[in-house]
């Protein structure tokens, strides 16, 4: 764009005003204007040049990230993450952060569950639990105390022994059926009377994405880690 200014006398001065129309997506604006004259000018440095960058307004957002990265953990071990919230445009409230994507037999939890935002960036912890293959822990009744225990203990050896001499006659006779029918019955009042313990499977190995998600009224932000279960 070109302007006359016209004629000014020695030491006048002239104001120009340029009023650019911003685009509909926020972005930076730079002008430059330049004053030359027709006239020869024996000093160059009296031409005058003005840049102006104009930047938009920051809308009230927030920004979130996590670190580390990536974590590869055995499987029975906790892998921990580090989340940062930030403040953008004056953004005021309280950010609600939820996890997903862990694997199967493990738990995704953030503590704290939210944090306001403020001057300086919040902090909160993401924590992956994952389960190791093993044992459960005996679910059964657990044998009584005291003298209970020592009367249940005497029931437990008469019903053993009424059920042997059951199996010694039947063996004589030859009735097989109810001598496993007996020792059938043996093995399960065993087990209900001192409890029994089961294999359980672990967290399954492989690589995991877990998606972090931060919830402010209708601004969502989510970002990402990789978990290795070994």
């Amino acid at each position: 764009m070109t302007c006359a200014i016209g004629t000014l006398a020695n030491g006048a001065s002239a104001t120009i005003t340029i009023v650019v129309t911003a685009p509909s997506n926020p972005t930076s604006l730079t002008n430059t204007a330049t004053v030359t004259a027709a006239e020869f000018d024996p000093s160059t440095p009296n031409t005058a040049s003005q840049t102006t960058t104009v930047n938009p307004a920051q809308q009230p957002d927030f920004s979130m990230s996590a670190t580390p990265a990536a974590l590869s953990v055995p499987a029975g071990l906790d892998a921990i993450y580090t989340i940062s919230i930030a403040q953008l445009g004056g953004l005021t409230g309280q950010v609600a952060l939820t996890c997903s994507g862990n694997p199967e037999l493990s738990t995704c939890t953030i503590a704290p569950a939210s944090v306001g935002l403020g001057a300086q960036p919040a902090t909160a912890t993401a924590t992956v639990s994952t389960r190791a293959s093993g044992t459960v822990p005996p679910v059964a009744p657990q044998p009584p105390l005291g003298t209970l225990r020592v009367v249940l203990a005497m029931l437990f050896g008469m019903l053993a022994l009424a059920m042997l001499a059951g199996m010694a006659r039947a063996a004589r006779q030859r009735t097989w059926r109810g001598a496993l029918v007996r020792l059938a019955a043996l093995v399960v009042w065993s087990t209900l009377a001192w409890g029994c313990v089961s294999s359980s499977t672990g967290t399954p190995p492989g690589t995991y994405t877990i998606s972090i998600t931060g919830q402010q009224g209708s601004i969502s932000h989510s970002t990402q880690v990789t978990l290795v279960v070994r």
